[in-house]
């Protein structure tokens, strides 16, 4: 996953440079920046089927009437059914597979600006760092797909994605799309921050060496559903408000969504439906950062 060019090694007496085959330099494990790409899209869809339910609880805690998570299963399931957890996903899906296709390439991106040559992985502070450049080039693609599935997964009259969509854009114009992108980047800055150290930090402690794909299999779902937790523990708050502006009227202001909500509420109701997020957060992500690891080591191998 690397991208800077191949080191060689000298070998005292010979007048050549050869690879040191026992210790493969970190060029030799590289992903391009196009299968990176794919690697992280096919990932990304893979984690969102999993979690999919759970967001949609998430959403309805947050902008809905519910006195818990219990409540608001029983009320969804007994009014609306079951598959109401899944409606909306065609378009998340097909967003959470370019979401996390451009987290991982802006990461990359990233990774090739601020990773020196004569290192095996980052330091943490860098990881960091790139994680939080990469969450600000994802706000672009997420911040529509997020308004079109916050919409559908509260009550509404849409047929579907695309009749959402049409009815956005006829009542308010293509760049109602973007309502709420100020608190989309203010949540993907730090989340994908915390998304990155995390998935490194843990993974390192679990398999002992400064890099992840050292661990075993098992050690990377931990590494990676830990991650997930850290990406929404960070900026819940500022989650909290994005999923209310995106589903009022158009003029609707983040500045003025959170100060009506911190009156109503009190700081600490940002945090409404946290606890589910978070055990949504775990077996998504862990499946996400377990399939980049899987599908990045069959792409290696055909190399």
């Amino acid at each position: 996953m690397r991208f800077h060019s191949r080191s060689f090694t000298v070998i005292h007496g010979m007048s050549e440079h050869t690879p040191d085959l026992e210790n493969p330099t970190p060029q030799d494990l590289s992903l391009s920046f196009g299968e990176r790409f794919v690697v992280g899209w096919i990932s990304g869809c893979t984690g969102k089927v999993v979690e999919y339910p759970l967001d949609t609880l998430k959403v309805r805690l947050q902008t809905g009437p519910y006195s818990g998570a219990f409540n608001c299963i029983k009320t969804v399931v007994k009014e609306e059914g079951v598959l109401a957890f899944y409606r909306g996903l065609l378009t998340p899906l097909i967003g959470a597979g370019f979401e996390v296709a451009m987290l991982f390439w802006g990461y990359g991106l990233c990774e090739s600006f601020l990773k020196r040559d004569d290192e095996r992985e980052m330091t943490m502070e860098r990881i960091v760092l790139a994680g939080m450049g990469a969450g600000f080039g994802s706000t672009i693609v997420l911040t529509p797909v997020e308004l079109i599935k916050c919409r559908l997964q509260v009550k509404n009259n849409y047929k579907g994605p695309l009749d959402c969509i049409r009815k956005t854009i006829g009542a308010d114009g293509p760049f109602a799309l973007y309502r709420g992108v100020t608190s989309t980047l203010l949540r993907e800055v730090p989340g994908n921050g915390a998304w990155f150290g995390a998935y490194n930090f843990f993974g390192r402690l679990f398999s002992g060496t400064d890099s992840v794909s050292d661990g075993s299999q098992f050690a990377q779902l931990v590494a990676g559903g830990l991650a997930g937790m850290a990406y929404w523990g960070v900026p819940y708050p500022i989650d909290t408000i994005k999923s209310t502006v995106q589903t009022m009227p158009q003029g609707t202001s983040t500045l003025s969504v959170a100060r009506k909500l911190i009156s109503e509420r009190g700081f600490l109701g940002l945090y409404k439906g946290c606890s589910v997020t978070l055990i949504r957060a775990f077996p998504g992500n862990a499946v996400t950062f377990w399939m980049f690891e899987r599908v990045a080591s069959v792409v290696r191998d055909f190399k």
